[in-house]
């Protein structure tokens, strides 16, 4: 039988590589998005630029991409959470949930949200409905959010509800701690605070050869 320890690793690795793989793809959708909002406004005659009309529609359509990255996003965090979840039984027999009783791990809220964010955007309409499901409730108890409205004025608002930039270390601290707790296997990157370790995390993720601007200011 392996040792539990190099399993732990094994299951990291495949960890970095799903958020690097999330990462790179956020980020470069991030960056056109912003490039197509700030095209240049200018009269119609003027060649090679939008006029006014045709760029309310770009914007929109900008804007409705946002929308569907962020949720796409947040999905594709519950899938590396859901692989680590099976990695863990099928390997080690261990069982995992995010919204397990007694789970004591940092930024569990973080990784509770995600988990009931995708469970509204396959099974609400992305609605906040109150009483519709105990992961709506989550949502509007945690996060102090009005009933009734979707995601998507959370989203195109930036409310920190669906910061996939901070989502993504936090679930990996989040996820790593389990790990380290079963199996004695640590994270390079593990730190005390998400803060501390955000730098060599995403430098270490986006390969620099990819030139994707990292949205981070970096003290």
């Amino acid at each position: 039988m392996e040792d539990i320890e190099c399993i732990g690793f094994e299951i990291i690795d495949r960890l970095e590589g799903e958020i690097g793989a999330l990462a790179l793809s956020y980020f470069a959708s991030i960056e056109r998005i912003n490039k197509i909002i700030e095209l240049p406004t200018k009269k119609a005659d003027k060649k090679d630029y939008w006029n006014r009309h045709e760029n309310k529609e770009i914007w929109g359509a900008a804007f409705s991409y946002s929308i569907f990255l962020h949720e796409m996003s947040m999905l594709a965090l519950v899938k590396i959470i859901e692989d680590v979840k099976v990695d863990l039984k099928r390997k080690l027999s261990i069982k995992f949930h995010p919204f397990d009783e007694n789970l004591d791990l940092p930024y569990l809220k973080h990784l509770k949200s995600c988990w009931a964010l995708a469970n509204i955007i396959k099974h609400n309409q992305s609605i906040l409905t109150k009483g519709s499901s105990k992961y709506v409730d989550f949502i509007l108890n945690e996060w102090n959010i009005i009933a009734g409205y979707d995601l998507e004025p959370v989203i195109i608002g930036r409310h920190a509800m669906f910061d996939i930039v901070e989502y993504m270390p936090k679930i990996y601290l989040s996820l790593c701690t389990f790990i380290e707790k079963n199996t004695g296997a640590k994270s390079f990157f593990m730190k005390d605070d998400w803060l501390d370790m955000l730098e060599d995390f995403y430098r270490y993720l986006i390969p620099e050869k990819a030139e994707i601007d990292i949205p981070i200011i970096f003290d």
